[in-house]
């Protein structure tokens, strides 16, 4: 669609959470079983993402730039959601958020396993993380965690 030639690399598992210095895109996922997948990007390849999705030339990141990788990690977290589906029953998928800077990192509450598979093209890196749980499973955690 965009016309970028990516390889993938050897898929992770562990537990959730990543540092970031770009552009990453997070979605709810709701359900039986519940998480969140999150698409992060370097700059310039969120800047590549934006300029052929939206036909135009973009240098900076800007509120287009940030749209068009959240419709992006819409598209594809959609994807993966529509597949785990049939398997784990109908789940809702919430709108991006998207978050851009230097130094930050994303957690998940709860702490569920994740999956991440990172992407390599002449643009940058990209990774895609989904961390999803039993929501029975999530709430526990949660409510172990919280101090009394």
């Amino acid at each position: 669609m965009l016309g970028i030639q990516v390889t993938a690399g050897e898929s992770l598992t562990g537990r959730a959470g990543q540092d970031h210095s770009g552009v990453v895109a997070v979605l709810g996922l709701t359900g039986a079983w519940g998480g969140s997948g999150q698409v992060s990007c370097e700059v310039g390849l969120a800047l590549q993402i934006a300029s052929r999705l939206l036909m135009s030339e973009y240098t900076t990141v800007d509120e287009d730039v940030l749209d068009a990788l959240a419709e992006v990690a819409n598209m594809i977290v959609g994807n993966v959601k529509t597949t785990l589906e049939d398997t784990l029953g109908n789940m809702g998928l919430s709108a991006p958020a998207v978050f851009f800077g230097g130094d930050f990192e994303t957690r998940v509450v709860g702490n569920p396993n994740m999956v991440l598979v990172p992407f390599a093209c002449a643009e940058g890196s990209m990774t895609v993380q989904i961390a999803i749980a039993p929501m029975a499973v999530t709430r526990l955690r949660h409510r172990l965690a919280k101090p009394d």
